[in-house]
């Protein structure tokens, strides 16, 4: 006979179960949040809060400086405690801190070494004990389209988050600043609200990459790969940094049927069309202009210059040199008046101080001279971006075409392209106060190259004149025995202490 349970067994079933409820739940709760600080604990030791503050000068005004300001991103330590980030953030920097998540004291810092065309910076802490309490991040082998990631952030309220996301696309693209290309990393990921960059990208425990920009509209994270980050490291492996080399030479696809039939190419055969080469870069003595390069360093270059990277597919020939170093040398297939032949580059640094232009000029002051109140200075990008966001198209015109043909090739054996920017009125210069962005060639018949040439050609003159040439048919003479005196006039006048800085 089977005994059937009463009202007060089956209440005793309802209170146990009611516990072994709320203890499982309990328990799974904790075990979440376990995990939770598990995960905390494991990322927390290489990633900080880095806070700089920077003062850039006036590139219109060199002997002027911009108000001060502040801004801050996120860094990653590495093997010998070099702090990673974006060099973008340190860029004329005054002051620079590091802070941990798990402690509200900030300790300086400085830069040990950085390099703005691949936007990488290494810092380390000016105090050792920063690192008390931190681990380095070991460096990952890369990733490959569809890999999934996770991107750290230390938030407000100083925890740690991951956020997850896929690599969507590798691509070689222009730098941050300046003409260089580097291989790069698009992200589909969704963020907030940016207050931060140089977020570390993880994958399996390991650092792939750290981030630059964020579409916000199409959800898309650009990051600068860890290839890169290998390669500035392998660089400053000697104590020394060399840099990216550059290809030094332009070219063009090669699309048209009857133009490749016209180059001696046939139907199957694929390359570009080299158009011009820079002299003293990684190409004058090996290329030509009007040779087709078939392929580079063992890599079929296809009509679009394009090669097939054994990681990451196709990609733009410009990352055969930047994947290598200075002095290497890479073999290349040419086609050379209908036949083909094998010429080697050896690789060089072409870095934005050997430009006619130079593409940024971070971290010192601008040069320029000032005599009779004519303010000389230096064709810069960062002085045609005075002319605003829009520079390249409501910027001066005459300046513009100089940036458009020549910023990256020598000129006339001119290292520098030399202006008269704008006149400061007085009495010394009555007739010429509105000549403005003049192209200098020559002063007292001397070639002008570059600022110091300018320099010397007044201080030496024996002449009783400074005779100044311009590119067209402007010049200006001043008497030189009254330069002494204007320019302490003008010094007062325009409260500026210092006439010169070469």
């Amino acid at each position: 006979m089977i005994k059937t349970p009463n009202k007060k067994t089956y209440f005793s079933y309802f209170k146990l179960s009611l516990i072994l409820i709320i203890v499982f739940s309990f328990t799974s709760v904790i075990t979440a949040e376990d995990m939770k600080k598990s995960h905390e604990k494991k990322i927390k030791p290489y990633i900080v809060k880095i806070y700089a503050t920077y003062q850039s000068y006036n590139s219109f005004y060199p002997w002027e400086k911009k108000r001060f300001n502040e801004q801050s991103a996120f860094g990653t330590v590495l093997d010998k405690n070099y702090i990673l980030t974006t060099a973008d953030t340190i860029s004329d920097s005054t002051y620079i801190e590091l802070k941990k998540n798990s402690d509200e004291t900030k300790y300086p810092a400085h830069i040990v070494f950085v390099d703005y065309s691949s936007n990488i910076v290494l810092l380390k802490a000016d105090d050792e004990n920063f690192y008390n309490d931190l681990s380095s991040l070991p460096l990952g082998k890369g990733i490959k389209k569809s890999d999934s990631i996770e991107l750290v952030q230390i938030q407000k309220n100083n925890s740690i988050k991951s956020i997850k996301g896929t690599l969507e696309k590798v691509s070689v693209e222009d730098s941050f600043i300046g003409w260089d290309k580097h291989l790069s990393y698009h992200l589909s990921i969704k963020l907030d609200q940016r207050e931060h960059w140089a977020d570390p990208v993880i994958k399996d425990g390991f650092l792939e990459g750290i981030l630059t920009s964020y579409d916000a509209n199409r959800f898309i994270a650009k990051v600068i790969p860890v290839e890169l980050i290998k390669h500035f490291l392998h660089d400053i492996s000697d104590g020394k940094y060399d840099g990216f080399p550059d290809s030094g030479f332009y070219w063009e696809p090669l699309k048209n049927p009857l133009f490749k039939e016209y180059l001696g190419m046939d139907k199957k055969t694929t390359g570009v069309y080299v158009a011009r080469v820079v002299p003293g870069s990684s190409a004058d003595g090996a290329l030509q202009k009007g040779d087709i390069l078939l392929s580079l360093d063992n890599k079929e270059i296809n009509d679009n210059g394009y090669f097939i990277d054994d990681t990451h597919g196709k990609l733009k020939l410009s990352y055969l040199f930047t994947r290598n170093f200075p002095d290497n040398i890479l073999p290349a297939v040419i086609l050379r008046n209908g036949k083909k032949t094998t010429v080697k580059l050896t690789l060089k640094n072409y870095t934005s101080k050997d430009y006619l232009i130079p593409v940024y000029n971070f971290d010192s002051q601008p040069k320029y001279l000032i005599e009779g109140g004519l303010v000389i200075q230096e064709v810069t990008t960062d002085y045609l971006k005075t002319w605003g966001k829009n520079w390249q198209d409501v910027g001066n015109k005459r300046l513009l075409y100089y940036y458009n043909y020549f910023a990256r090739s020598p000129l006339d054996d001119r290292k520098r392209l030399i202006m008269l920017s704008f006149v400061l009125p007085d009495d010394i210069n009555i007739g010429y106060q509105n000549f403005r962005y003049q192209i200098i060639t020559k002063i007292n018949g001397k070639k002008i190259t570059n600022l110091e040439d300018a320099a010397n050609a007044i201080d030496s003159s024996k002449s009783e004149f400074v005779h100044i040439l311009f590119q067209g048919t402007k010049e200006i003479i001043l008497k030189k025995s009254f330069l002494e005196t204007a320019n302490k006039r003008i010094s007062e006048r325009y409260n500026i202490h210092k006439l010169r800085n070469l």
